[in-house]
């Protein structure tokens, strides 16, 4: 199984990619945002560090990208 297909929450059977793609893909902008959208860390909340670091991880990821499209764009 790839890294990104591994559950991050085994409670609510959560994986990175689910994760990333609540960002990505449902617009989700905070912990919280991502917490309400996968469920990750609503069972035992283990996971909650690794959760937090990935939507950390991601949150870069997506501001460095806005900044590339305002860059690009202009802010017109």
């Amino acid at each position: 199984m790839s890294q990104i297909a591994k559950f991050v929450c085994n409670c609510k059977c959560v994986s990175k990619a689910e994760i990333i793609a609540s960002i990505r893909k449902k617009g989700a902008n905070s912990f919280s945002e991502v917490r309400t959208i996968t469920l990750a860390t609503t069972g035992c909340g283990r996971c909650k560090s690794d959760v937090e670091n990935i939507v950390n991880q991601e949150m870069k990821k997506h501001s460095v990208r806005m900044m590339q499209f305002k860059i690009d764009f202009g802010n017109d």
